[in-house]
């Protein structure tokens, strides 16, 4: 049936943060799926301006003359800082920051200025077009409502020459909210990137390290793991329910309340129409023997963003095995966490254990010298003996790992490297 059930007392994964985090949590504290591990941090930055540098001196006096703004006054992206009509166009002092002028120092013609982390940024284009504000419209190459990439041009115009060409460019993504042309302003809502890693599943935080790719916690689970063969969705939160039959029917006469926020474990392939009713009741997710008719394909991809949906066979497996249908019985109203687009947890249902008070991790795995069997792959139902938990040999570049096991195959000659997850002891 290619589809296997893993019980484990006791495992690890790991978080990374790919970006500048803070954590959320401390070493010995207990996590719940979708809870907060690390957020995006955006520490306080300031930066000097030479404006000395544009205007060919370091007189105090001539550069406070030449300025276009004051302290404690905001700056939109690429404004101009000097008064001066001086400058050509393409060398004009203009701002690489949207934020505000903190102080000036002398003599040394610095201004020190915050950059705006704020979601909705202001950049200025009619200073690095060398226009008026209110000539800006003839230039603009985007317009209000455009959603737009990092790197797009916003404004630009040729010199006279045809040979040089001034612009103003976006310098993220986002959408365009606002054209002032009294200004000569644009105001960019950006596009924030995922600004948070949460927890996959239940668990308690082991450490908080530092690598080279970032912020990682290590957290300890305990619970069943169900390894399903194909999954849609994202990962969702419920607790167990199971519809053994007639599914229409039995649906009508559940409860609403029973449905919602739950995960249904279905005996058997639903139709559109059971798909339907499940979302309309408030189902978060539904597992089922398998996904593979095209018909039912069809509706789980058009349902996917309403119902996250896990197949545990493959084709021709239309009702649960007796093993497995007992399995769920005895599991009803329990929670589970269905994930099944989430790294290595991909296409599982796990459902979580106390774990116990004081955790020793060896207590809760193989101890070297038993007698494995490899559930799948390469060394598919191959038997060998455990030499080692390899945890530095986990995929780093994953956002979820669970530890190697090193195993001498019997009969050859041959050490082989498998997830935990893969092996039956």
């Amino acid at each position: 049936m290619n589809s296997r059930f893993i019980i484990f007392d006791y495992f690890q994964y790991k978080l990374i943060s790919p970006f500048s985090s803070r954590s959320c949590v401390e070493p010995g504290e207990n996590v719940d799926f979708g809870d907060l591990v690390f957020e995006r941090y955006y520490p306080q930055k300031n930066f000097l301006f030479d404006l000395g540098s544009y205007l060919g001196t370091n007189n105090p006096e001539i550069i406070e003359k030449n300025l276009k703004i004051g302290c404690n006054q905001s700056i939109p992206l690429y404004s101009n800082f000097s008064s001066t009509d001086n400058l050509p166009p393409g060398v004009k002092p203009l701002s690489p920051f949207n934020g505000k002028i903190l102080k000036l120092v002398y003599p040394y013609g610095l201004s020190v200025a915050q950059k705006n982390n704020e979601q909705n940024i202001v950049i200025n284009v009619s200073d690095p077009l060398g226009v008026s504000p209110h000539q800006i419209s003839k230039f603009l190459l985007v317009k209000k409502g455009e959603c737009i990439n990092r790197g797009t041009k916003l404004a630009a115009r040729t010199l006279n020459d045809d040979l040089t060409e001034l612009t103003a460019v976006s310098p993220f993504d986002g959408e365009v909210i606002s054209i002032d042309k009294k200004s000569g302003n644009i105001i960019i809502k950006k596009i924030f990137q995922e600004q948070s890693v949460k927890a996959l599943i239940p668990g308690q935080v082991m450490s908080l390290q530092e690598t080279p790719l970032g912020s990682s916690a290590t957290i300890v689970s305990a619970g069943i793991l169900i390894k399903g063969l194909t999954g849609f969705g994202s990962a969702c939160k419920g607790h167990i329910e199971l519809i053994e039959s007639n599914f229409d029917q039995n649906i009508d006469r559940f409860q609403s309340t029973r449905l919602s926020n739950s995960i249904v474990v279905l005996n058997g392939i639903p139709g559109e129409s059971v798909i339907e009713k499940l979302i309309k009741a408030g189902v978060q997710g539904m597992v089922i023997p398998s996904i593979t008719p095209p018909e039912l394909r069809s509706s789980v991809i058009k349902y996917k963003n309403k119902l996250s949906i896990l197949g545990l066979f493959w084709s021709k497996i239309e009702r649960l095995p007796e093993n497995v249908l007992n399995f769920f019985k005895f599991r009803i109203a329990q929670w589970a966490i269905l994930s099944v687009e989430t790294s290595q947890f991909n296409n599982t249902l796990f459902i979580p254990t106390p774990l116990p008070p004081t955790i020793q991790y060896e207590d809760y795995l193989p101890s070297p010298g038993s007698e494995v069997i490899i559930l799948s792959g390469k060394y598919k139902n191959k038997i060998g003996k455990l030499q080692s938990i390899q945890h530095h040999l986990a995929d780093q570049g994953k956002t979820a790992y669970i530890p190697k096991a090193l195993i001498k195959l019997k009969g050859i000659d041959e050490t082989v490297n498998v997830p935990i997850n893969n092996i039956y002891y």
